[in-house]
C-alpha cells in the first residue's frame, strides 16, 4: 500500500489478475512458543495472541516513536504457532533467538518466547527451480518499494524522491553476509500472501463475514412506483492469491481471484415503508387498507 503502486491496473474482463513478484521479495516466518506457569503449552488462540500483543507492542516495542510502530504493526501477521513479517525484526535474528517476550511476571506465569526464523522467498514452482541470478560485480539489484513502510511505486524517481525525504532504502537484494532465503511450499507462500491481503482490505473497507463492503457506497433501490423499498446493496468483495500455471511446462504466477457480490442490508422495516414517513406506531390500517396493501406487496 501507499504511493502510486507499482501497477496502474484500473480494470479486468476476467476475475482473476496474474500478479508480479518482485525480484527480491522477501517474508519471515517467526515460531513462537507459549507454556503456562507448570509448563503446558497453552493452545488457547486467543491467549497466545494476548501474550503477544503485550509483549511485543507494549512491552518490546514500546519507545518506538508512534508512526514506525503503527507502520510495523500493518506488517506483523500474527498466527498461533508463528507470525508473519514482511521485513526482518531488530533483535529477533536467528543468532539472537530464543528471545522472551513475556517472562511470566506480568502474565500470570504464562511465557512467550520466539523460538526461531526462516527468510522465505517465491517458492520454487515460480521459478522452475532455477535460482535467481545474481547482479554483476559493481552492480545491485533493488525493487521499486520501501524496505522500511509499506509504500510502492510505479517508477524509480518516486522510489528515490521518497527514501530521500524519509531517510529510507530500497529493498536491496540480500548481500553476501546476510541469510539466503529459503523457497517455501506454496501453502506456506499463500498463506503469507493471503493474510496480507487480508490485512490490506481491512484498511480501505469494513468488513462483513468473509467479504468486505465500502459502507459509504450503496444503492437504494424503488419498486416499480418509485417508492424506497427499505434496503441498501452494497456491492461485497471477496479476494484471494492463488497459484496459477498459465502454460504447459512454464514456471506457476501468482493470481488474484476477486468476486463481486451483493450484500443487503435492511434500512427501515417493512411497516415504516408501508407507513411512507407516517409514524409506524401510530398506525392503524382499516380492512380496505390492508386488502390494499396485500394487493400490491404479496400480488
Amino acid at each position: 500500500g501507499g504511493g502510486r503502486g507499482p501497477t496502474s491496473i484500473t480494470s479486468a474482463i476476467s476475475n482473476i489478475i496474474l500478479a508480479t513478484v518482485t525480484p527480491n521479495f522477501r517474508f519471515y516466518q517467526y515460531g513462537v512458543e507459549a507454556v503456562d506457569k507448570q509448563g503446558n503449552t497453552i493452545d488457547s488462540f486467543g491467549r497466545r495472541a494476548q501474550l503477544f500483543d503485550i509483549g511485543m507492542w507494549g512491552s518490546r516495542c514500546k519507545n518506538m516513536p508512534p508512526k514506525e510502530l503503527e507502520s510495523l504493526k500493518r506488517v506483523v501477521f500474527f498466527k498461533g504457532s508463528f507470525f508473519y513479517s514482511s521485513r526482518p525484526l531488530d533483535g529477533l535474528e536467528q543468532s539472537q533467538l530464543p528471545v522472551t517476550l513475556m517472562d511470566g511476571q506480568a502474565s500470570e506465569g504464562d511465557v512467550l518466547r520466539v523460538v526461531n526464523v526462516q527468510c522465505f522467498t517465491k517458492p520454487n514452482e515460480m521459478s522452475n527451480g532455477l535460482p535467481k541470478p545474481k547482479s554483476n560485480p559493481g552492480e545491485v539489484s533493488m525493487d521499486r518499494r520501501c524496505a522500511n513502510c509499506t509504500k510502492a511505486f510505479a517508477n524509480l524517481d518516486g522510489l528515490m524522491n521518497h527514501c530521500e525525504m524519509t531517510g529510507h532504502s530500497p529493498v536491496f537484494e540480500e548481500g553476501d553476509n546476510d541469510e539466503t532465503p529459503r523457497a517455501p511450499s506454496p501453502s506456506v507462500f499463500l498463506g503469507y500472501c493471503n493474510v496480507a491481503l487480508t490485512q490490506a482490505m481491512m484498511e480501505r473497507m469494513a468488513r462483513w463475514g468473509r467479504d468486505f463492503v465500502d459502507p459509504s457506497s450503496f444503492t437504494e433501490p424503488k419498486d416499480r412506483n418509485g417508492n424506497e423499498i427499505g434496503i441498501r446493496v452494497y456491492e461485497s468483495y471477496v479476494c484471494s492469491f492463488g497459484m496459477l500455471r498459465p502454460g504447459v511446462g512454464g514456471p506457476a504466477h501468482l493470481a488474484l481471484t476477486v468476486d463481486i457480490k451483493a450484500k443487503i442490508m435492511r434500512s427501515k422495516s417493512l411497516l415504516e415503508t408501508l407507513c411512507e414517513g407516517g409514524d409506524p406506531n401510530r398506525a392503524n390500517f382499516n380492512q380496505k387498507d390492508q386488502a390494499y396493501l396485500k394487493r400490491q406487496w404479496i400480488g
